[in-house]
């Protein structure tokens, strides 16, 4: 893989303010329609945010749109179907019918989990594929180091007898994907 050399960085928000930093440009933008020209990028990166968009289809397309044509597209976003919703440590949270799911998330207390939704890693094939058909995607399976989860009790717990029980190698906690927008030969 080509490493390309950062030159000048920017980043978006939807909800704050942002203000500028040396060598990089933050903007109060959504990801859903992005404020720059076809092709403006060499890498773009989604880092926790798929699951966050209404239209997560939306936010792909845009990211898609202004990639160069051999620009490259970087992912991250949890497994849809690990056992524990990793935002807020609910057991078989996405296995459940919406509105059980959000009447779940308003009687713990997490409202804003009813605005989240995770994709499946088959949904965004689907989405990529819908954008453009000569997209390919390559993603790898990881968990998450034990700092970065919720913190609750039960799943730090799950989380350690997994880990020692080499579950993760079958049932990752979530993905990253790589899309290259360069075209096949």
């Amino acid at each position: 893989m080509n490493m390309m050399r950062c030159e000048f960085a920017v980043g978006i928000d939807v909800s704050r303010d942002l203000s500028k930093r040396k060598g990089a440009m933050l903007l109060r933008a959504d990801a859903q329609n992005l404020p720059f020209r076809d092709g403006s990028f060499d890498l773009i990166t989604l880092f926790s945010l798929i699951e966050h968009v209404p239209r997560p289809d939306v936010c792909l397309s845009e990211s898609i749109r202004t990639l160069r044509s051999d620009g490259q597209l970087f992912f991250q976003l949890p497994n849809r179907y690990f056992p524990i919703e990793l935002h807020s440590g609910l057991p078989l949270y996405f296995y459940l019918p919406k509105r059980i799911r959000d009447w779940l998330a308003v009687t713990a207390g997490l409202s804003g989990m009813t605005k989240i939704d995770v994709p499946s890693l088959r949904r965004v094939r689907k989405m990529l594929k819908m954008i453009q058909p000569s997209l390919q995607l390559v993603a790898v399976g990881f968990y998450y180091p034990e700092g970065y989860l919720p913190d609750s009790r039960v799943l730090k717990f799950f989380h350690w007898i997994m880990r020692r029980l080499h579950i993760f190698r079958i049932l990752p906690m979530g993905y990253v994907g790589f899309v290259s927008c360069q075209t096949q030969a």
